[in-house]
């Protein structure tokens, strides 16, 4: 669920997402890398995550630097920050964020709740289960504070709608609208949601560590004032 680093940004439709290559019946699934962890993330980590960022979206260093910086430093009542390591190299991160109800009227249909926010796992650590693990992670940690969890995403990105429909995510708005978040390539907008609760909340069994509030980030990364505000356009 990635919004683009400039609404006026229209890519060919290739290049937004990762390949939609769904497994063929009867093969195996590529086993989950051993030495990955799922942890929370801390600003030794800031570094990994903007590289993965700057690849993914095309986002200058310049721009993706504060932010992360702001993500890192964003109050846990509001947001966690999570990545994959395979011991010091970051090979995905994944966020979450608290979501007030919007003011703007055109806005009003946005649910107020927790959300799964932008997921990146590096091409070469993709269709190993990191993704998947990342956001069963993320679904624990929601459902230790809440019912329900959000999801929304461009109607284009199969292999994301596949992979959260497979944790149990349903449909339920279409043509759905977040300020600050442009869908790209023709797709629209849909939001998605999945009940939490003890029977299906879906189980991490991959290595972690307890998540915790990450330490201030150095302050050279602070090139901009971070706010504590979740920001669309940060996803």
């Amino acid at each position: 669920m990635h919004s683009d680093p400039k609404p006026d940004d229209t890519p060919a439709v290739s290049n937004l997402f990762a390949p939609y290559e769904p497994r063929q019946p009867g093969l195996s699934p590529l086993t989950f890398p051993a030495d990955v962890r799922i942890d929370g993330a801390t600003e030794h980590d800031s570094e990994g995550i903007i590289s993965l960022l700057t690849q993914r979206n095309g986002t200058p260093r310049a721009e993706a630097a504060p932010m992360v910086a702001r993500w890192l430093t964003l109050a846990p009542q509001e947001h966690a920050l999570l990545v994959a390591r395979s011991e010091q190299i970051i090979v995905g991160y994944a966020r979450v964020a608290w979501v007030k109800s919007q003011p703007d009227a055109e806005f009003h249909h946005v649910p107020e709740g927790w959300y799964l926010l932008g997921m990146v796992v590096a091409p070469a650590w993709r269709r190993r289960g990191i993704g998947a693990a990342l956001t069963r992670r993320r679904l624990e940690w929601i459902g230790c504070r809440a019912k329900r969890a959000y999801y929304f995403a461009n109607s284009l990105n199969q292999a994301s709608i596949d992979l959260h429909a497979q944790l149990g995510f349903r449909p339920i708005q279409h043509d759905f609208r977040f300020s600050g978040s442009h869908f790209s390539g023709g797709g629209k907008g849909i939001l998605f949601a999945v009940d939490l609760s003890e029977d299906n909340l879906p189980t991490s069994h991959t290595p972690s560590r307890e998540l915790v509030p990450a330490p201030k980030i150095a302050e050279n990364l602070l090139k901009s004032g971070g706010s504590s505000a979740v920001r669309a356009g940060d996803s």
